[in-house]
């Protein structure tokens, strides 16, 4: 999750695009906190970027994260190699997947 108004956000999107290139394995979804707060909901963001990461429809990851690829190319590696843990985090982060899945479905069914 990041935003748009945020230079951070902005100089990392392309890098974390590379990384979802290079990871096939994994879903990259960017949210910006703004424009798409109908999904992220009423989440309080301090920091960017902030990520969620889950397999499946289990969160194992919800935090801050240093803005540079390599560390977050780390982080999903370990996530997804690891054994899953559940981890506890906001009603709104923990609906993600299917809200997720669900706008994708709208945007793929003919019209």
């Amino acid at each position: 999750m990041c935003a748009e108004w945020c230079d951070v956000c902005r100089t990392l999107r392309p890098s974390l695009g590379e990384l979802a290139a290079t990871r096939r394995d994994v879903r990259f979804v960017w949210l910006d906190i703004e424009d798409d707060a109908a999904l992220v909901g009423d989440v309080d963001v301090e920091n960017f970027p902030m990520l969620a990461i889950f397999r499946g429809d289990r969160p194992v990851f919800f935090g801050a994260s240093l803005p540079q690829q390599p560390v977050i190319a780390r982080l999903v590696s370990a996530m997804v190699e690891k054994e899953p843990v559940e981890i506890s985090v906001p009603d709104a982060i923990a609906a993600l997947p299917g809200l997720l899945r669900s706008r994708a479905s709208l945007r793929t069914s003919p019209a």
